[in-house]
């Protein structure tokens, strides 16, 4: 797992968005700078990633699943999601981001279910578990 979030890339796009915190969840999206979106992409297409890997493929299995959302890494996700749920909530032409980023919004649910005072996630606007599209 640590080979695809340690990526520099990766690293470097949540270190900005962990930066410019305050900043990002102050302003509605259409005010956010091409670096912001470009850094929030990121963060989302990886956490997407691992959540896949984690949830769907059972990469870790239970107890190491457990062990990484207990860790830092599971901090790192709750932290992030808050920063980006402006992000996720806005419509890119395909629906909210959230419903593309499902496996992210489920790692989020994860593990924000271990940390008491962590944002829960919006409902799809449609309701029940939204489809991933293919984007």
């Amino acid at each position: 797992m640590d080979q695809i979030l340690l990526t520099p890339d990766f690293v470097n796009a949540r270190r900005h968005i962990r930066a410019n915190r305050k900043w990002l969840t102050e302003r509605r999206v259409e005010q956010w700078a091409s670096e912001d979106l470009r850094c929030a992409d990121l963060v989302c297409a990886s956490y997407d990633q691992a959540g896949l890997l984690i949830i769907e493929a059972n990469l870790l299995g239970t107890e190491g699943t457990e062990t990484f959302l207990d860790s830092s890494w599971g901090d790192s996700i709750v932290t992030q999601y808050d920063t980006l749920i402006p992000y996720l909530d806005a419509d890119d032409g395909g629906g909210p981001r959230r419903d593309f980023f499902r496996h992210f919004v489920d790692l989020h649910e994860l593990s924000a279910a271990r940390r008491p005072g962590a944002a829960k996630p919006s409902p799809s606007p449609a309701g029940g578990t939204p489809e991933r599209s293919s984007r």
